[in-house]
């Protein structure tokens, strides 16, 4: 499709444009700047801009997905925009050209032409395949109650709160991964550079070893001379333990997960407040209850949750209470499961829902600042301890060799 560059004005404030749009012809062209509230100052066609777009596809097409954080900021922006009565259109048309994601443009572009094109705005953003289910449900429920710019709002707070709780998770868990790689870089410090300087001199000492030295020694060998056999051999536990896990051992490993003392209370608290808060987001936004129950399920990619998930469906379409059904199913903290009951019993379910996803928050904040508090002390007793026994394979023999001579 031919492309023009054009100098306009904005409708409102009078700010000068300068941008590029895409038409049939140049008729179009200022009939589709009208449309975005636009008022045309000069209009050219842009010569040999297919090969250029091309090129520019081809790179967007093998860049990263959109950040989360910038998505968050698209779907703030966009909501406040459409709440001060700006146009879709005319909408995606100044996101576009204020954000500084090339790939965020593209797909605005794309959807904006769709749109004007005479596409529903929630089919245009699923064409493009960068968005979940959920964000497109909620556009479509958003939709149809003529409410946009609300369902905008749930779902940037929804999304927000789903990214602070992952930013939480990744917080609690940076002390102990750096303990681990502290931990992991002393253990290959000595077995590739302090044990092979002993290891000459005992041999030379012609006295038998500790067993401990023994197996150091033995060890230090193997990942010296041999270090590409280890590393392939990791690698390859490492992928088949990948597939395992996606594939058929995945209800053993879900199932472990969420059995682990500390870690598992931890994992079933935040799967928890993550569906509750998916699923009253979608009820607010005027999902019908079956609909809403299958997209927040969506969100939990646990196969124990999902079995509960599936009989808690085959419950609601016989007409009983989900909350029955899950509390029956083991996994859901009772709290929440009782909650949900009183909001079915009294017709308040969404507010239930709130207070549950209140009280989920100090859960979650607790099973984080608990599993903290034994990590740590944990990874430095283990750490110490395999640190200790190293160091003893070194002394025991020097101690050894001294009171024999």
């Amino acid at each position: 499709m031919p492309v023009f560059s054009y100098k306009a004005l904005t409708a409102g404030n009078y700010s000068p444009v300068n941008a590029r749009i895409e038409a049939k012809d140049i008729r179009h062209a200022k009939q589709q700047l009208r449309e975005m509230g636009m008022l045309p100052q000069s209009l050219e066609q842009v010569q040999d801009q297919r090969a250029e777009d091309e090129l520019k596809k081809l790179m967007l097409t093998f860049s990263f997905g959109l950040p989360e954080k910038q998505l968050l900021v698209f779907v703030q922006q966009l909501a406040v925009v459409l709440e001060a009565g700006i146009p879709l259109i005319e909408a995606l048309f100044i996101l576009e050209q204020q954000t500084t994601n090339p790939k965020l443009q593209q797909i605005l572009g794309e959807v904006r032409q769709e749109v004007m094109n005479g596409k529903i705005f929630s089919e245009a953003m699923a064409q493009t395949g960068a968005f979940d289910r959920l964000f497109i449900t909620l556009l479509k429920t958003g939709e149809s109650t003529g409410e946009l710019d609300n369902a905008l709002f749930s779902l940037y707070e929804l999304r927000d709160k789903a990214f602070k709780l992952r930013a939480k998770v990744q917080k609690a868990m940076t002390m102990p991964a750096i303990s681990a790689v502290i931990i992991f870089g002393v253990i290959i410090l000595m077995l590739t550079f302090v044990i092979p300087q002993f290891k000459d001199f005992f041999t030379s000492q012609k006295q038998e070893l500790p067993f401990i030295t023994t197996m150091m020694i033995t060890l230090s060998k193997v990942v010296c001379d041999f270090w590409w056999i280890v590393l392939l051999v990791s690698g390859g536990i490492g992928f088949w333990f990948n597939n395992y896990r996606q594939g058929v051992g995945k209800p053993v490993v879900d199932r472990l997960l969420i059995q682990i003392p500390v870690v598992g209370g931890l994992v079933t608290r935040v799967y928890t407040l993550r569906f509750i808060s998916t699923l009253h987001t979608l009820l607010g936004g005027g999902v019908i209850l079956t609909e809403a129950l299958d997209r927040a399920s969506s969100t939990i990619p646990n196969v124990d949750f999902q079995t509960a998930f599936t009989a808690a469906k085959e419950t609601l379409m016989k007409g009983g209470a989900i909350s029955k059904t899950l509390e029956k199913e083991g996994i859901f903290p009772p709290m929440v499961t009782k909650m949900m009951a009183i909001g079915e019993q009294t017709g308040e379910f969404e507010k239930m829902l709130k207070k549950a996803i209140g009280f989920m928050d100090e859960e979650v904040d607790a099973a984080m600042h608990a599993m903290t508090e034994m990590i740590q002390p944990l990874m430095t007793v283990v750490g110490g301890g395999i640190i200790l026994f190293m160091f003893a394979a070194i002394y025991l023999p020097i101690f050894q060799i001294a009171k024999n001579g």
